[in-house]
This record gives structure tokens, sequence and C-alpha cells, in this order.
């Protein structure tokens, strides 16, 4: 995210209504926000916060690594219908948010990409 996070800020395209959404599945926004914005400072940037580039969105629900029965369909529905496979554990919670949030605005046109960023062993480890 930080990585994301800075690319948008330096290279303008926030000006452009390109939004980053970040999905805190383990963590509260806050710790995120620390976390991302002591790697800015480690690398220089002090004239702005994560806070300030992305929106977070809190998407827990049951727990770390917990999946209710709504997020289990999830994974089975998208294995299905796209071949991608999401773990239980971080990708399935911040897909499934991210589907939940445009669901609220079917009519807004918009490009979205969502970064999957692995996480298969967390699959492999619930023998889902």
């Amino acid at each position: 995210a930080a990585g994301l996070a800075l690319g948008l800020h330096l290279s303008g395209a926030l000006a452009r209504r390109t939004k980053l959404i970040g999905m805190c599945v383990d963590d509260s926004p806050e710790v995120f926000i620390k976390k991302i914005d002591g790697i800015f400072g480690e690398l220089g940037v002090s004239d702005v916060s994560s806070g300030d580039i992305m929106t977070w969105e809190q998407r827990t629900n049951l727990g770390y690594g917990v999946s209710h029965e709504t997020e289990r369909q999830f994974i089975l529905q998208t294995a299905r219908e796209t071949g991608v496979i999401l773990d239980p554990v971080y990708t399935s919670k911040a897909a499934l948010g991210m589907v939940e949030d445009l669901a609220k605005a079917p009519d807004e046109e918009m490009n979205v990409l969502f970064v999957h960023t692995g996480g298969l062993l967390g699959a492999a480890a619930k023998g889902e």
C-alpha cells in the first residue's frame, strides 16, 4: 500500500480523481496509517500522510483469519466464475469489500483495479 500511495501522490494521479482504498483485514486504519507514514518518513517524504492519500475501510468482519459464511460463499463463487482463488484470511475480505462498495454505486462510471497480493497458503491451510 505504501508504494501505491506514494506513487499516486508523486505522479499527480490524485488530482485526476484517482482513489486508493485500503481494506484493513487485520488491524485498524490508524495502525496502517502509522505504518505507512513511517515508511514515508524513512524515504524522506514528510509533506503528506497516507491518511491524506488513501481511504481506509475496516474489513475484519468476524476477526483475523476467521471467515463467515458470506465470505466462504464469495470465495467459491469467485473461483467458479473467474478462476481467481482468494484466500480466506486476507484477500477474500478485501475483495468482498470492494464488490460491496461497487454495488453501492452501480450507475457510476469507473475503472477499478484490485491488487491481489497472493495469500494462497491461507486457502490451503483452511482446507477450503
